[in-house]
């Protein structure tokens, strides 16, 4: 019992020192405007959600700055003061210093999303003929879009610029990820677009992507320790099943 007790006193003086380390600085989180799923005057979105949990189950002051995809590498600055990235991920782009990544949220993928069935590997092929592909402006697919330069890659600032060329006919596909992607699709509704897992390019982890400082060291081991508790309590689930349920082959 003596032994239980110190043990419970330990971890409680353990997690004091951490809270008490982090709590009295402002922490800045520069987020990424992605429509419907992440917006700055929308209550409703799920990843707008997962934000308002940690603010409030973290013992820190958070301050969100939506920023586009366009200001990503120049606002994610130590010179900024922005401590963390959210969603990114280390193997989405090299910012060229030390990086520390949380648990994933969410597995983002990437598809070739067209008004017929594409499929990956008959696009990476050389000997495919060239088509024209939209893709969001700063996307890199993990270094992976070099396999698609015997194409005409068209970098786009926004979904509406997308959009655009779609129902013009100005693009043959785009590639996107989901579930950004989905406001592209949901918003064209008399020429219904398709992706299917056959058109499926790239995996990206949605996490938070935080300067390999101290004191974001501690503030990854809190924000990784309620993201746990929503997994293990189906909370994460829930909150995510709106996007989940329109990627194929998840409920």
């Amino acid at each position: 019992m003596r032994k239980n007790n110190f043990m419970l006193s330990l971890t409680f003086i353990l997690f004091s020192l951490t809270a008490h380390a982090v709590t009295p600085d402002k922490v800045s989180i520069a987020v990424l405007h992605i429509e419907d799923v992440l917006e700055a005057k929308r209550d409703d979105l799920p990843y707008v959600n997962i934000l308002r949990i940690l603010d409030q189950r973290i013992p820190i002051q958070f301050e969100y700055q939506f920023v586009h995809a366009l200001r990503v590498k120049e606002t994610f600055d130590p010179k900024n003061n922005m401590a963390c990235l959210f969603p990114n991920s280390i193997l989405a782009k090299d910012f060229g210093r030390p990086l520390i990544e949380s648990s994933p949220i969410l597995i983002a993928k990437a598809y070739f999303i067209a008004k017929h069935p594409l499929t990956s590997e008959a696009i990476v092929n050389p000997d495919h003929p060239p088509l024209q592909l939209g893709y969001r402006y700063g996307n890199t697919f993990g270094g992976k879009i070099r396999l698609l330069s015997h194409h005409k890659l068209i970098p786009l600032n926004s979904g509406a610029d997308i959009r655009n060329l779609i129902e013009r006919d100005r693009i043959d596909a785009f590639l996107g990820y989901l579930p950004d992607s989905f406001a592209i699709i949901n918003k064209l509704p008399d020429k219904p677009l398709v992706y299917t897992e056959a058109s499926l390019f790239h995996s990206q982890r949605d996490s938070f992507l935080c300067q390999d400082t101290p004191d974001n060291q501690i503030l990854m081991t809190l924000i990784n320790n309620e993201i746990q508790k929503m997994i293990d309590s189906g909370e994460l689930a829930r909150i995510l099943a709106p996007l989940k349920k329109t990627i194929p082959g998840q409920s």
